[in-house]
C-alpha cells in the first residue's frame, strides 16, 4: 500500500513499481485517516509511507498502527530531512529520498524480501517512535524503585562513580542506579549523545560547539551549561546534525 499526500507522487510509485512482479499493490491513499482505517481492514504486509503530511505525519500514522497492532514493514519515502533519516536508520527500516530512483527502490524492495521475517517489526516500530517523540518516556531505575521521565525534560545526564544523575535543571536533579553505558541502551541516540566519558547531553539543548576549547555548551530556560569533548565527539556530532 502506499501512502502519501500528493496524487502525483502516488503515481510517480506506482509507475516505478510496474514491472515489479513480487508486488501487489493494494491501494494508494492521499488521506492518512483513510489510509490507516484500510490498512487496518486489508493488513497489505508492505507500506510505501511519505513522512510529511498533513493532519497526520507518517510517525502519528504509524503510531496508530502501533496502537491497532497493525505492523506492516514499512519503507519510508521522503524529502531529505536529516533527523528524520538518522531515526529510521536507527530503528532498521528503509527509506527512499525523493524523487524516488528506480535502482535503489529495487534495492529496497530486494532487501524487504530477504530480511521481513528476520526481525520483529512490531519492536521496530517502537524503537523509531522512541527516536522522534520528544514527549516519549523513559523509565530509570533509583535506589527506590524507577522515576518516569519525559525524554525532552532530561538536560543532561551525568555519572556519579557506578551511578549517575539526571539533570533536568540545576535545581532539579534525579539520582539513579544505573550506570551510562546502561543509561544509553534507554534513549534514543538521534537525540541524546555521550559526548565524553562521564557526560550524555540532550541534544534540543545544543547551542554551540567551541572546536578549539572542545567544548560542548547546552542552554536552556536563559541558561548555559559547558561541558568538555573530545575532537573526535565534536566530528561525530557534525555528521548527525
Amino acid at each position: 500500500m502506499i501512502v502519501d499526500d500528493e496524487q502525483h507522487a502516488i503515481q510517480q510509485l506506482r509507475a516505478l513499481l510496474a514491472d515489479e512482479k513480487r508486488i501487489e499493490i493494494a491501494g494508494g491513499y492521499t488521506e492518512p485517516e483513510e489510509a490507516v482505517k484500510r490498512i487496518c481492514e486489508t493488513f497489505p504486509e508492505l507500506l510505501f509511507l511519505d513522512i510529511q503530511m498533513p493532519g497526520m505525519n507518517g510517525f502519528e500514522l504509524l503510531e496508530r498502527l502501533r496502537e491497532a497492532q497493525v505492523h506492516p514493514t514499512v519503507i519510508f519515502t521522503t524529502a531529505y530531512d536529516r533527523f528524520a533519516v538518522e531515526a529510521i536508520k536507527t530503528a532498521a527500516f528503509d527509506y527512499l529520498l525523493k524523487p524516488i530512483d528506480k535502482k535503489l527502490l529495487k534495492q529496497s524492495i530486494d532487501r524487504f524480501f530477504v530480511t521481513r521475517h528476520k526481525k520483529s517489526v512490531a519492536e521496530r516500530y517502537l524503537d523509531l517512535l522512541r527516536a522522534v517523540n520528544p514527549n516519549q518516556k523513559v523509565r530509570l531505575s533509583t535506589a527506590g524503585g524507577f522515576i518516569v521521565l519525559h525524554m525532552n525534560d532530561i538536560l543532561y545526564i551525568k555519572a556519579d562513580w557506578n551511578y549517575a544523575r539526571v539533570y533536568l535543571s540545576d535545581e532539579q536533579i534525579e539520582p539513579i542506579t544505573m550506570n551510562l553505558g546502561a543509561v544509553e541502551k534507554r534513549l534514543p541516540m538521534t537525540r541524546f549523545m555521550r559526548i565524553n566519558r562521564s557526560v550524555i547531553v540532550n541534544l534540543n539543548y545544543l547551542k554551540r560547539v567551541r572546536r578549539l576549547a572542545r567544548e560542548c555548551i547546552l542552554e536552556k530556560d536563559g541558561r548555559e551549561y559547558t561541558f568538555t569533548i573530545p575532537i573526535v565527539r565534536i566530528r561525530q556530532l557534525e555528521k548527525m546534525l
